[in-house]
């Protein structure tokens, strides 16, 4: 068997070719799996089935995308990344079980907590999982919802089960 000295002694161009494919290599997937962006899709409903949610964050711990909320029937919805004035902001601790959203607007008032015992991680498989766990939300009452003023009433505390799906 030849050694890579021996191809280095040999032929010293054919180091250079497998070096500049290694380094081209490097250059190109680097920043691909750098910029990578999962999407989590949280779907969230109550056991009278009368609440819905649908959350969407950039990977599993950063901004929020998407959020529709639904009481009733009735419901508001926030594309952030097409909304200035919409933050989303996610907290997400693997090890003590965290998942926390908070969406800053001036027209809503919206929080979501896991409730850390309930979490469950039904399926792993490379750059994907799946969750299955209960949270609270306390929101704007989209049953109220005026889109003109944040003092609009906020919903009671309402216990949801919940699924997350994320892949890369």
């Amino acid at each position: 068997m030849k050694t890579p000295t021996h191809i280095i002694k040999r032929n010293p161009h054919e180091l250079m070719k497998i070096l500049t494919i290694l380094l081209l290599n490097a250059l190109l997937i680097t920043p691909l799996l750098a910029g990578a962006d999962g999407t989590a899709i949280i779907k969230g409903k109550s056991s009278s089935g009368r609440t819905l949610l649908e959350l969407h964050t950039s990977d599993i711990d950063r901004g929020v995308k998407y959020l529709k909320f639904t009481i009733d029937g009735k419901s508001y919805e926030f594309d952030v990344r097409k909304d200035s004035e919409t933050y989303g902001y996610v907290v997400h601790d693997r090890k003590n079980k965290v998942f926390t959203v908070v969406i800053d607007n001036k027209k809503i008032d919206f929080k979501f907590w896991m409730v850390p015992a309930k979490q469950k991680i039904t399926e792993q498989k490379g750059h994907s999982e799946k969750w299955t766990f209960d949270a609270y939300v306390e929101a704007t009452d989209p049953r109220e919802f005026n889109d003109q003023t944040r003092n609009d009433p906020i919903a009671p505390k309402i216990y949801l089960n919940c699924t997350l799906d994320y892949s890369l």
